[in-house]
């Protein structure tokens, strides 16, 4: 393929594909809200990091403030973090 016919093909790609809908109900549908209904997902990142990292995500979790959190594995605080997430299976974790 040439390189201009390559580029042309790639421009109508960048242009058309938001425009694609996609079939069936989207996720949000199939978890039970309403297509119009929007959506925040509240991830705490880098949990594991320190123990106010911690602190913060676990008090955050507890009260509903974040929906998800992101535990590192290498770092100092991870055992903490991991013996709470074991003990709690109910919260998202990943």
């Amino acid at each position: 393929m040439t390189a201009p016919l390559r580029l042309a093909g790639t421009v109508l790609f960048a242009f058309t594909a938001p425009l694609a809908k996609a079939e069936g109900p989207s996720l949000a549908e199939r978890l039970g809200y309403k297509a119009t209904d929007r959506l925040l997902i509240i991830n705490g990142d880098d949990t594991g990091m320190c123990h106010a990292a911690n602190v913060a995500t676990i008090d955050s979790l507890e009260r509903g403030l974040m929906t998800s959190a992101t535990i590192m594995v290498p770092c100092p605080w991870f055992t903490e973090i991991a013996r709470y997430a074991k003990a709690h299976p109910e919260k998202d974790f990943g």
